[in-house]
């Protein structure tokens, strides 16, 4: 078998069903080997084709409480109620403090809630 790299959406799902015939492979084996070089060429393809973006903090916000089920109370009890209103409505940006609660107490990762946002007058 040729491996080459994945430069169109027909190679990157003949790569899918090679890697799907692959993924048993022992360890060690040649078909193993293929399997690894396959996988790193499939996901180099996808961070190029489908790239992931992060919503901005006060958006995975959002979403975390909807998911949990939480509501603004929650997060006025972790990070005040007059700092809620603002940051949720984007008159203020979060601080390190309020960062550091909402990544232990509601595990929302950190590099998520530092990524830079507009504020409401910037997008204007």
């Amino acid at each position: 078998m040729r491996i080459h790299p994945i430069r169109t959406q027909n190679e990157f799902e003949k790569a899918l069903g090679l890697i799907d015939q692959l993924w048993l492979s022992p360890q060690g084996s040649e078909e193993y080997d293929q399997f690894e070089v396959l996988a790193t060429l499939i996901e180099e393809f996808e961070k190029k084709k489908y790239p992931v973006t992060f919503p901005d903090p006060i958006e995975a916000i959002h979403f975390y409480m909807d998911q949990q089920g939480l509501v603004f109370r929650n997060l006025a009890e972790l990070i005040g109620y007059d700092n809620s209103v603002a940051i949720l409505k984007k008159k203020k940006r979060l601080t390190l403090t309020m960062i550091r609660k909402l990544c232990m107490e509601w595990q929302i990762p950190a590099d998520v809630l530092v990524k830079p946002y507009k504020l409401e007058w910037d997008q204007k």
